[in-house]
Parts: structure tokens; sequence; C-alpha cells
């Protein structure tokens, strides 16, 4: 009964959107309905950054800067342990 349904409302809109008017009152619809989206996206961002609330974009933008500086620090870690590795090495010889 379902996949009856389905097909007849698949059929139903295929005839529909191809009338010409129907088609560009859908049209239409979706392209407010875009607009209405974009400005309340756009409200939402002022509004977050009035409440000093980061967006999702910030969010990610500071976790890519963590994961830089992790790395750095792992570098500099590694550096600092062939440092030490190396003098280590500089006493026993000297001794």
């Amino acid at each position: 009964m379902y996949r009856t349904l389905a097909a007849k409302l698949r059929t139903e809109t295929s005839r529909l959107l191809g009338h010409e008017a129907v088609f560009k009152k859908v049209q239409q619809a979706l392209l407010v309905s875009l607009d209405a989206r974009r400005k309340m996206d756009r409200n939402l961002l002022r509004f977050m950054a009035a409440m000093n609330i980061p967006a999702h974009y910030d969010i990610a933008r500071v976790n890519e800067q963590i994961e830089l500086l992790e790395t750095d620090i792992q570098t500099i870690q590694d550096r600092l342990d062939r440092v030490q590795d190396l003098l280590k090495k500089k006493k026993h010889t000297s001794s």
C-alpha cells in the first residue's frame, strides 16, 4: 500500500510540476524560503556575536589552531629530547 501511495504521489507531483504555473510557484516559494533562511542565519550570527557566543566556524578555527600548537609543542619536545640525549652522551664520553 505504501509503495502504491508513493508511486501515485510521484506521478501527481511530476504531473503538477509539468505545468509551468505550478512549477513557477514552487520555484518562487523555494527562493523565498532560501532567502528567509539566509536572513535568519545572518541575524542569528549577529545575535551570537552581540552576546559574545562563538559560532561553529569560530570553534572549528580555534580547534585548528590548537592542533597546530600541539604539533609545534611536540616538535619542540622531540628536539629537546634529542638535545638532552646528546648532552648525556657528551657527558658520558667526557667522563
